[in-house]
């Protein structure tokens, strides 16, 4: 694929100007695609980021742009109309057999191979071999050595400070951009806050290669959550600005006009409201930054090593069984967090229909709210 050519250019040819080309030509098609999101379905890509505002997402386009798409793209929507009424007049969509063999499907092409990662961890072999010949607990120790340790905490340090740098920022631009700026500037800053998360990681990641070398910043701690921290702001963005386009401004005008500040107004208004937005892009901005590989392909080296460059290596030199323990502990560790949010969201669903204010929010009107 084009993002391993542009990495062979520069890690093992040196043709760095190479490389630039076939980043932007890889930029350029991402772009292109975009605008046509934008312009054909009056789209913004913050809006997918949080369920609730779905449905004003539509409203605002049916709003700016008349009640359909633009003239140009009527013939290819009145298809797609007719295609998925035809899909729907056949039935399928009432059937729940469909739903649960999708699932099956997913579950054996998409999970059941991660799976095979938890046997060849208990592997006696010193290569990837599956099934394993015998099983032994030899590579669990050897995850705990120096080689293996030191990415591990490595990754975890900058993925800590890079999930609360990139989401403190993230959550003021979102703030920032959707109550204190204008629709026309604000979808300019929202371009340009998500270019980021739009552009292939390994066109980030050559156009970062390149600016810390002159800088000396490649191969260090400094350089990589710099380099994390600008790739994941637009997570955090994305998150925190459609939370805060789908919250009734009311509640901070309320506030304001009882004589709260603009920080009381953050703190004790707009925080408590969009805090599940607070904690899933402190989430995702952690699990970007501890899984990502490109950039840190690119920017560590001999002294400084995170695990996913770590796991690379094993894999391209030394077919070590030692990444199948990190791939068991990291889906453990994944499957803990989801039930665990499950979990969290189940009990606060519980606790907003037991409370007077979420009986204020769906509109039911008390005496003492």
């Amino acid at each position: 694929m084009l993002g391993v050519v542009i990495q062979i250019a520069i890690d093992r040819m040196a043709d760095l100007g190479f490389a630039a080309a076939a980043a932007c030509l890889l930029m350029l098609i991402v772009l292109a695609v975009l605008a046509l999101y934008r312009i054909g379905m009056a789209g913004n890509i913050e809006w997918l980021a949080v369920r609730e505002s779905i449905g004003q997402a539509g409203r605002e386009a049916r709003r700016g742009r008349g009640e359909g798409p633009p003239r140009r793209l009527r013939p290819l929507a009145r298809l797609a109309d007719a295609v998925g009424r035809g899909l729907d007049s056949t039935g399928l969509s009432q059937h729940g057999s469909l739903l649960w063999a999708f699932t099956l499907a997913v579950v054996v092409f998409l999970v059941v191979p991660q799976l095979i990662a938890v046997p060849i961890s208990f592997s006696s072999t010193r290569t990837l071999i599956f099934p394993p010949r015998g099983l032994s607990s030899q590579w669990y120790a050897n995850f705990l050595s120096p080689d293996w340790r030191s990415p591990a905490i490595t990754s975890l340090v900058v993925a800590t400070v890079v999930s609360v740098s990139a989401t403190l920022l993230g959550a003021l631009a979102g703030v920032g951009v959707v109550r204190g700026l204008s629709p026309g500037v604000g979808a300019v800053a929202t371009t340009l806050l998500l270019l980021p998360l739009l552009i292939p990681t390994v066109v980030a990641a050559v156009g970062l290669y390149l600016v810390f070398v002159r800088l000396r910043l490649t191969d260090s701690v400094l350089g990589l959550i710099l380099a994390h921290t600008a790739l994941a702001i637009p997570f955090a963005f994305a998150v925190m600005s459609g939370h805060m386009r789908s919250l009734d401004s009311a509640f901070e005008r309320a506030a304001a006009s009882l004589g709260a500040g603009r920080l009381a107004v953050l703190r004790r208004i707009v925080f408590p409201l969009v805090r599940p937005g607070v904690l899933v892009a402190l989430f995702f901005t952690l699990l970007f930054s501890f899984d990502e590989a490109v950039v840190a392909v690119f920017l560590s080296g001999f002294r400084l090593k995170t695990l996913p460059r770590r796991m690379f290596e094993a894999l391209l030199l030394e077919s070590d069984p030692t990444v199948g323990v990190v791939a068991t502990l990291s889906l453990g560790l994944s499957v803990l967090v989801l039930a665990g949010s499950a979990r969290l969201d189940h009990a606060g669903g519980v606790r907003d229909r037991r409370s007077p204010a979420a009986g204020a929010r769906r509109g039911e009107h008390r005496p003492d709210v």
